[in-house]
């Protein structure tokens, strides 16, 4: 019971990722043509229309744990001729839709086992960086968090370095790490706001086309500075999978 609520809340992560993208969207001017759950592969089997977003299509595809919002063809054009700033607060929005998703996931457990030796100092400065979040949220995503990406990226950098094999994990190795922490509703929603932060995290990394890899990516202003930075790009990413999946297969002979 436990894993399988644990596998609603990556759901509920990936989909929170992916809605404060089209919030954010939708903000701009930018034509949102579909919104959906799971990985876009395939045909969908499930498909409506909302009356409040009568031009959006939302979806649901049959592989789980993905989330996705597709632009227009004309909301792709209008989105690249948007100003620098506009553009980062719509890719900036998903990492941050995340972290403040964590925060409130935190504060849920804490306001319903605060009897049970939660430490509400602890909480109460969660809280307050949530406030935080959301006021300062334009500052943000234009400045803070192309610069906490690249600090976040020599952190793993770092512990890669120290230690490859345990330093990522990849989908068996989370796996594992759900188990041992679904032993409780309580436990699998902290270990859930935990995901959320990471993937908030990851995303913030200054790689394409990861969120932080966009934001870089709009400083560079020659077309083959783009494109030299996304074949690096795109060998790192690469890289890092290889490590987690390389990871799991050696635990996995444990």
């Amino acid at each position: 019971m436990g894993l399988l609520f644990f596998l609603l809340i990556i759901t509920l992560v990936l989909t929170v990722h992916e809605l404060g993208h089209a919030w954010v969207m939708t903000q701009n001017g930018v034509k949102i043509k579909r919104m959906g759950l799971g990985f876009p592969i395939g045909k969908p089997i499930f498909k409506f229309h909302w009356q409040k977003f009568p031009d959006v299509t939302f979806v649901i595809y049959p592989i789980p744990l993905g989330a996705f919002v597709e632009p227009t063809p004309e909301g792709v054009i209008f989105m690249e001729n948007l100003p620098y700033k506009n553009k980062a607060d719509i890719y900036g929005a998903g990492p941050w839709a995340n972290i403040v998703f964590a925060c409130i996931i935190w504060l849920i457990v804490a306001t319903c086992f605060i009897g049970n030796g939660a430490n509400y100092p602890a909480y109460a400065r969660i809280a307050g960086l949530c406030v935080a979040l959301v006021l300062f949220r334009h500052f943000l995503w234009r400045y803070i968090l192309p610069f906490a990406g690249l600090v976040w990226f020599g952190v793993l950098v770092y512990l890669v370095a120290q230690n490859p094999l345990d330093s990522v994990s990849g989908p068996i190795g989370i796996v594992t790490i759900a188990k041992k922490e679904s032993v409780s509703l309580s436990s699998t929603a902290l270990f859930g706001g935990y995901i959320s932060l990471m993937i908030g995290l990851f995303n913030m990394i200054p790689i394409y086309p990861l969120d932080g890899g966009k934001i870089i990516e709009l400083l560079f202003k020659q077309r083959k500075a783009r494109d030299i930075f996304r074949r690096i790009s795109i060998v790192t990413i690469l890289s890092i999978l290889v490590l987690a999946f390389t990871s799991d297969f050696i635990n996995l002979l444990k």
